[in-house]
């Protein structure tokens, strides 16, 4: 960002300008990347439903080069059968998770951030080693970050220690259209979709 750093007072500061290169070029991007990988496989969720309803993931992409074709509508096909789209999120949200617990220290955001990144790691080393949930792993670690990479914008804004001071001032319509995006995408996302496949995997029976 040092090229951009005339084009506002608040770029002038170095250290505000890492942190916007830390949740803009490396957060939201990575969330961003990994959730667009999610939703390209999406159609291996085709099958998720809730109490007979249609799929709330798409229809059924099958005979798509590179794409798991067997079904998956069973509790233990869910659970064991590898799906190598499941595998490619999980690899690179391993690495995302890697990066962000370095930068989590150097930052000195705090235990809670620390100890949720090592949960991440290891959530995503237990989907590659030996292999399993990677169904489920394509819109928990894939499609949800949609959301996650909405709020690593938004965290720019925050005047408690994580984002750049003054930029709320500065840029309050911003943060104001940020705020609202994300609110919709959290409670759709985070709430809505993620209780119906959670539903779907605690309760098989009732879909």
């Amino acid at each position: 960002l040092i090229s951009l750093q005339n084009l506002h007072p608040l770029l002038q500061d170095e250290t505000k300008r890492n942190i916007l290169a830390r949740h803009i070029g490396v957060d939201a991007l990575c969330c961003f990347v990994v959730a667009s990988m999610g939703y390209n496989a999406r159609h291996i969720l085709h099958d998720v439903s809730w109490k007979n309803n249609s799929s709330i993931f798409g229809k059924k992409n099958a005979g798509k080069l590179g794409t798991t074709t067997t079904t998956t509508n069973t509790s233990n096909s869910r659970v064991f059968q590898y799906h190598p789209e499941g595998a490619r999120i999980l690899v690179f949200f391993l690495a995302f998770q890697c990066k962000n617990l370095i930068d989590t220290i150097i930052w000195e955001d705090g235990p809670v951030y620390i100890m949720h990144h090592i949960l991440a790691i290891y959530s995503s080393v237990g989907g590659l080693m030996p292999g399993g949930f990677q169904f489920y792993a394509i819109f928990y670690m894939g499609l949800s970050e949609a959301s996650t990479g909405i709020l690593c914008l938004l965290a720019n804004f925050d005047e408690n220690g994580h984002g750049v001071e003054g930029l709320a001032d500065a840029f309050p319509i911003t943060k104001l259209v940020l705020g609202t995006i994300f609110a919709i995408s959290f409670i759709y996302i985070r709430i809505y979709l993620w209780m119906i496949l959670t539903l779907s995997y605690y309760f098989p029976d009732v879909q």
